[in-house]
């Protein structure tokens, strides 16, 4: 799912739909952007935490993590 939850209004409630149709045993890559406001980006991410938080509610785990900055 590459930057995709940016641009739905509940970004919680996708990932969740997410855990329901995928198996246990999944592995579920997702990449998004911070800080990054335009007129598509629905949902805006400014930390870091927020986008944990957010994977974590959803009760995915994280496994590894990069963080770019330009």
């Amino acid at each position: 799912m590459s930057e995709v939850i940016e641009h739905v209004e509940q970004p919680i409630d996708y990932l969740k739909k997410i855990t329901e149709v995928t198996h246990n045993n999944s592995y579920i890559y997702v990449t998004t952007c911070m800080n990054s406001p335009a007129i598509d980006h629905i949902s805006l991410f400014e930390t870091v935490g927020q986008i944990e938080s957010l994977v974590l509610e959803a009760n995915l785990k994280i496994i590894d993590k990069s963080v770019n900055s330009l």
